[in-house]
């Protein structure tokens, strides 16, 4: 068990209500500080052979994270850029735009060029380079970086504000039993953190593997199958027939750009890609978008119960087009632009074809059929609706989404589990290193 540290001693309130032992200094962050400095601010040509250039995207807590499809510039720009020595070996980095807030200390023998979104604390000789990177985890300067946020195309912190932070500096023999103590015990944390994460991520796979078989083999072990002629499937029950999506399909539709609010027309609802509740295949109801849209542009759009609602355009490397919801309630709405409705033919159920769409994006069985532009995927819909999938009968259609809908629902539910406990361990790890860096933990007898 570990104890208040030195219990006998007299507190300080400051005037953030954090109480330390009185022989620790509460001091600006530039007190104890040899320099700070920013990423560049300059806009450099990317280059397919040179040296990374890096941002607040590959600072993680408590680590640097290079991949290898990092931004590269070539080497007279990492020159310029990196002239002044920033970062070197015991530096602190620091996200000050974006994500704020996540830091690590500087391990490499020599400097990397970064962006502005990075910042970098240089230590005096008598501060301990992973004390003052605990220091700046801990919630006091978390909560003190968030209240000097600035928020204009995305939230950042000026240097002068990250200077001006208060941070607590006990003496450097403590300041190392501190960082043997959290060594230790965020090491242990960030284990279970890191056990969860691989158990959700098992429990994808088994959901996405558990749709795929259902629609491409049925409920049945024993039917009897046929070749589909259809690489991705394989093997379809015998009784199935193998069609192009389109068949499914009985009209689409492309949504509406609609007017801004003060525009001509009529308020409706108008449903986003950022409406989509990807884990459940349907809408979610966090946010109400309303759009002024004409009559004209509602004739043949307004969404009705069982329609699918398919990503057109947008998207990106991590999230391509061709993702589909259900559209599950009576509210009168229309789709945004980026979406195109897709109403399906008698005898189908919306449901069981909301999970072949989810298989074939999974899959990535859409992606020959995305088409960039200009920044911009769009999904070229004539050739995605022309790849052939298995059509069950309808009664056969039922049985399968009531198998996934309670077999999802139990997976769902583990993962909703674990991502909890990975937020109560995070929850965790911050106090833990806050009461550690407060003096509210005597380290002494704890490592």
């Amino acid at each position: 068990m570990t104890k208040p540290l030195l219990p006998t001693v007299p507190f300080n309130r400051m005037t953030h209500a954090t109480m330390t032992p009185v022989d620790w200094k509460p001091v600006r962050l530039s007190r104890v500080l040899d320099g700070i400095k920013d990423g560049t601010h300059g806009t450099f040509e990317r280059v397919p052979d040179g040296l990374p250039f890096l941002s607040a995207k590959n600072v993680k807590q408590d680590e640097l994270v290079v991949g290898e499809t990092e931004s590269l510039i070539s080497q007279s720009d990492h020159a310029l850029i990196t002239a002044g020595g920033y970062p070197a070996r015991g530096d602190i980095l620091l996200t000050i735009v974006g994500t704020i807030g996540r830091s690590c200390v500087y391990e490499l023998n020599y400097p990397t060029a970064f962006q502005r979104s990075v910042c970098f604390l240089r230590p005096m000789p008598n501060v301990s380079s992973r004390y003052l990177m605990y220091a700046t985890q801990g919630e006091h300067f978390q909560d003190q970086l968030q209240l000097s946020s600035k928020v204009s195309a995305q939230p950042g912190v000026y240097m002068g504000d990250v200077s001006a932070c208060i941070v607590y500096l006990p003496p450097t023999e403590i300041q190392n039993r501190i960082v043997e103590f959290l060594d230790c015990e965020t090491a242990m944390i960030d284990a279970l953190i890191e056990k969860q994460g691989r158990l959700i991520a098992t429990l994808r796979e088994d959901r996405v593997s558990t749709i795929t078989h259902a629609v491409t083999k049925g409920l049945d072990p024993d039917v009897k199958l046929r070749d589909s002629n259809v690489r991705w499937m394989g093997a379809v029950p015998a009784h199935w027939f193998v069609d192009r999506i389109k068949h499914s399909v009985d009209s689409a539709r492309n949504g509406v750009w609609g007017a801004e609010p003060d525009g001509g027309g009529e308020d409706i609802r108008c449903v986003r890609v950022a409406d989509f509740d990807r884990p459940q295949l349907a809408i979610h109801d966090r946010d109400v978008t309303l759009r002024k849209v004409t009559s004209t542009e509602r004739l043949g759009r307004i969404l009705q119960r069982g329609d699918l609602l398919l990503e057109k355009s947008g998207g990106g490397d991590k999230n391509p087009v061709g993702f589909v919801v259900l559209y599950d309630n009576d509210e009168p709405a229309v789709c945004s632009n980026f979406v195109a409705r897709v109403r399906l033919a008698p005898n189908q159920d919306p449901k069981f074809w909301t999970y072949i769409h989810h298989c074939l994006y999974q899959s990535r069985l859409t992606y020959p059929s995305i088409k960039q532009n200009t920044g911009i995927q769009n999904l070229d819909q004539q050739s995605y609706f022309n790849e052939r999938v298995g059509f069950p009968p309808f009664g056969e259609q039922r049985e399968i989404v009531k198998y996934l809908d309670d077999r999802c629902a139990r997976i769902d539910l583990l993962i909703e589990k674990s991502t909890k406990m990975i937020q109560k361990l995070r929850e965790y790890r911050s106090a833990l290193i806050t009461n550690a860096v407060t003096g509210k933990i005597d380290v002494r007898e704890a490592v």
